[in-house]
């Protein structure tokens, strides 16, 4: 039995697969890994998108600036699930951890073996997790976004800049907060989603956890419930 110390990491000795080309799922096994998970990246052979992100690091110009702080302390294996044999590859990594974070597109799971059924059947005791822009279920389950789309669907976009900005400025293009905002928070979602599955994993074995990056960024918007403590009400 390992006797683990208030010096140790919360996660240390949990094992996270992470097979990602967003940034909310990168982000969710990069928080899970700076709280001491064994982080192994599943990749394809050409590797992540996020490797080919700008902005790129001085030098040669090619290593993605995001990639190399999402990716931060992670291993990497690169497997082709598209063949019997690279699934096989998957299963036998999945059978040795503890949690699954993917956001391929809900569509081209089921020909892959990685749908919430076949992870569930297989590997009763992982925590799945699922993170999508609009998450895994619903009638927006098979839509495609990028941070914009996500910032401006979950009503955030309308908040900038400190207002009602299709109120101030109607005319104005759609803006959004720099950087990769909304999948961010949808990334802090799977993560505590992920731990919160490990905490009562001994109880209930593995559960399936879906994430949609715009609920979570919609529900920043509850910060306007602070406001009332002086006097300022955002709609």
């Amino acid at each position: 039995t390992r006797v683990t110390t208030m010096l140790d990491p919360l996660l240390s000795g949990t094992r996270v697969a992470c097979h990602a080309n967003t940034v909310a799922a990168a982000y969710a096994a990069r928080m899970l890994g700076t709280l001491g998970a064994d982080v192994i990246w599943i990749e394809a052979p050409q590797g992540s998108t996020l490797r080919r992100e700008p902005p790129f690091l001085p030098g040669d110009g090619h290593v993605s600036a995001l990639f190399a702080y999402l990716a931060a302390g992670a291993r990497s294996r690169a497997i082709e699930l598209g063949t019997a044999s690279g699934r096989d590859q998957l299963a036998g990594i999945l059978s040795e951890t503890d949690v699954f974070i993917d956001d391929t597109p809900v569509e081209e799971r089921g020909p892959l073996d990685i749908d919430e059924e076949a992870i569930a059947r297989k590997h009763p005791d992982l925590v799945h997790v699922s993170v999508r822009p609009f998450g895994a279920f619903g009638p927006k389950a098979h839509w495609q976004a990028e941070e914009l789309i996500v910032q401006h669907a979950s009503g955030e976009g309308y908040l900038i800049p400190n207002g009602l900005t299709c109120e101030l400025f109607p005319d104005r293009s759609p803006v959004k907060i720099h950087g990769h905002f909304a999948e961010m928070q949808g990334g802090i979602a799977a993560a505590l989603g992920a731990l919160s599955a490990l905490w009562v994993r001994h109880e209930v074995g593995g559960q399936y956890v879906d994430i949609s990056s715009q609920d979570a960024t919609l529900a920043v918007g509850a910060f306007a419930i602070q406001r009332l403590g002086d006097g300022s009400v955002e709609h």
